[in-house]
């Protein structure tokens, strides 16, 4: 355990946006960080997680849905279904190296970590099953569909607007 005293003194070398930072995270569980990624690499992950949630090609946890497609409401899980989905990518497309060398997401891990206390590991290159998944994204959906979406949804899978009923995708 890190005596008060060091906890002090090291903050107080933090300048005042890691500090804000910190403060945020112990209070809320979780910070929102700009500016890690954009442009090319933003899509190029997007589109990795929306292919992952479609076809995982790293299996996921047990009870995960999958068909799940984004542009498809009908195959989102909704009401008792499990709505947060662990998508594991694998590491592979260059927005991983863009997220490598991210000062943004280097600058936050230190305030929140310490310098020189964590390492940038990414899941394997390739598909079956992962032995240690350092990095996964959820993927929230709404209990229910707003009225907007339902409306795209009907269009869309057949119009029933429903699909992913209490098992989740398709």
């Amino acid at each position: 355990m890190t005596h008060p005293a060091a906890t002090a003194a090291a903050d107080a070398a933090l300048p005042d946006a890691a500090l804000i930072l910190r403060a945020a995270f112990q209070h809320d569980g979780l910070v929102v960080i700009d500016g890690v990624l954009s442009g090319a690499a933003l899509d190029s992950f997007r589109d990795q997680v929306c292919r992952e949630l479609t076809e995982p090609s790293i299996p996921p946890e047990s009870g995960t849905p999958s068909g799940v497609d984004l542009s498809q409401p009908c195959t989102w899980p909704r009401g008792s279904a499990r709505r947060v989905i662990e998508v594991v990518t694998p590491g592979v497309g260059q927005h991983w190296e863009h997220l490598r060398a991210s000062p943004a997401l280097g600058t936050a891990l230190d305030a929140l970590l310490g310098q020189g206390a964590w390492e940038m590991h990414i899941n394997q290159t390739h598909g079956g099953a992962c032995d240690v998944r350092h990095w996964y994204c959820p993927v929230v959906f709404p209990e229910e569909l707003p009225k907007a979406i339902l409306a795209i949804a009907s269009s869309s899978c057949g119009g029933g607007g429903g699909g992913g009923g209490e098992g989740g995708g398709r």
